[in-house]
Formats: C-alpha cells, structure tokens, sequence
C-alpha cells in the first residue's frame, strides 16, 4: 500500500485524473489507499491491469464502496474473482465495467443499482445471471459476450429501455420468450451460441436494426426465412 499523507497523496491523485475528469490506475495497484474516500470530487474510477504486467486485484478494493458518489467504476483486466454485495452502497453507478476478469456469478444486490445504464462483463466466466437484473429499468447497454452462460433470466425481459444486448460466445440454447418485451432494443448479438430455437416473441422487436445469429451450426433455412420475414427492417447476419 502507498502510504501518502494529506497534500501529497491528493496531488498524486490529480496527476491521475485524465481530461474526461477519470481517476484512472494502471498497471500498479500500490496507489489505492484508504485515503481515496476523502476525495468527495472523484465520481469516476479506472483500475485496468495488463496482460504485459503481473498485476492482480481479486476482490474489489473496500474503500470504493465507501464513495457513494461514484457515477463510473472499471476495473478490467485484474483477475477479479468476485464481485461483493456491497457493490449496492454506490447508488449513483450509471456504468459499470468488469470487463476481461475471472467473475463467475453476480450479487442479486446488482439490482438495486437503479441508475445503471451500461453494464459491461464481457470475457469473463459467468455461467448464470441474477434475477435481479430485471430491476435495472434504466439499463442502456448490456455486454456479457465470451462468458458461460446457459441461459437467462424470465427478467431480462424487465429491461425496458434497453438498445444494446451482447450475448455472444456463450453456451445459450434458447431465449425466453420475455426477450421479446425489449421494445427499444437496437443491436443484438447471438452469434457462436448453439441456440435450437427462436422464440415467436422476437417477431416483437420491431426497434431491432441489427441481429448477429452467426456460428450457430443449428440455425437451418427455416429459421432464417421466419427471421427475414419477421424482421424486415432488420439488418441479420447468418
């Protein structure tokens, strides 16, 4: 731990604030002290490793949740194996990045993050969401891509003004019909997953303008005919 005290640890600080106003750490983990919740003014945090660099951070640090204000937390490409419950103390989160770490499931705790609009866990190892997702009514963007997933939650259907759905390079076999309620959603990406079926229900995502169905050895002429015919304005990738 880098132990700073008072001006000299707040001006380490500002020399990692980028223009955009970020607090961003890489590559060297030391510089996160206990120090980091007196700064009322941080409303965003990078913490990014590197696969060149042999840095590691498998839990989140505990001072971050004792920073209610954050808006923006990223901490991608460290290792992180869990992600606590705790992550609710930080109310204000509209995004939220976890990206390229080793989390395998999710606290149901992740629905009470009611401003969320961009939740980013792709490349990781989650085999199952919460219930909970559903309650994240302001969710913009959804990117879970390169993980384990078998299927999803009857809930995701709650994600009303969801536009982006990411949910390549998993294990789903089939969609909940609920899929059908995203009434706002823009892109969504299937592709490299051994769905068997489609429901009737995507006929209803009339706002869809992108569809990736693509690697899908399952997906037969039938398929892609109903698909075309359902989702006319729809640019498909077979």
């Amino acid at each position: 731990m880098l132990a700073l005290g008072g001006s000299a640890f707040e001006e380490l600080i500002k020399e990692k604030i980028n223009y955009q106003g970020v607090l961003s750490l890489r590559f060297n983990f030391r510089t996160i002290s206990p120090q980091l919740k007196d700064l009322s003014y941080v409303d965003k945090i990078e913490i990014i490793g590197s696969v060149y660099h042999k840095t590691s951070l498998d839990i989140v640090p505990s001072v971050l949740f004792e920073m209610p204000q954050l808006e923006l937390l990223r901490i991608d490409d460290t290792h992180l194996a869990h992600l606590p419950s705790e992550i609710a103390r930080l109310p204000q989160l509209n995004n939220l990045r976890l990206a390229n770490n080793r989390l395998k499931d999710l606290p149901e705790s992740l629905g009470q993050l009611s401003k969320l609009q961009i939740l980013s866990l792709f490349n990781n190892r989650i085999a199952q969401l919460p219930e909970s997702l559903g309650q994240l009514t302001e969710l913009r963007e959804l990117w879970l891509f390169a993980n384990q997933l078998q299927e999803l939650p009857a809930s995701i259907g709650d994600l009303s003004q969801l536009e982006r759905l990411h949910l390549s390079s998993n294990q789903l076999q089939a969609l909940p019909p609920e899929l059908g309620k995203l009434s706002n959603l823009k892109e969504l990406s299937l592709s490299g997953n051994p769905i068997r079926h489609f429901p009737e229900s995507l006929s209803c995502l009339q706002s869809l303008r992108f569809l990736d169905v693509r690697r899908n050895s399952y997906l037969d002429h039938r398929q892609r005919f109903w698909l075309q015919k359902q989702l006319p304005n729809c640019s498909i990738q077979f």
